[in-house]
């Protein structure tokens, strides 16, 4: 799934909201999807389902003593 999400030539808008949809739908979380939520430049969708995905993550696989910049 998150080919789709690093193929920045092939990848629209809509495809992306539809594989973080699917990401958020079956609990999976990686790099790219963190990289997509704080990206200032990305669309406000993809934001929006980027941290939708984020947010359904349990909270024993997140490390709140990791800090991100």
């Amino acid at each position: 799934i998150s080919r789709f999400l690093s193929n920045e030539s092939g990848a629209k808008n809509d495809t992306k909201t539809v594989v973080l949809s699917a990401y958020a739908q079956l609990g999976l979380y990686n790099d790219q999807v963190m990289s997509l939520a704080i990206d200032d430049t990305a669309p406000l969708e993809v934001r929006y389902h980027a941290l939708n995905a984020i947010r359904y993550i349990s909270s024993v696989y997140l490390d709140d003593t990791e800090q991100y910049d």
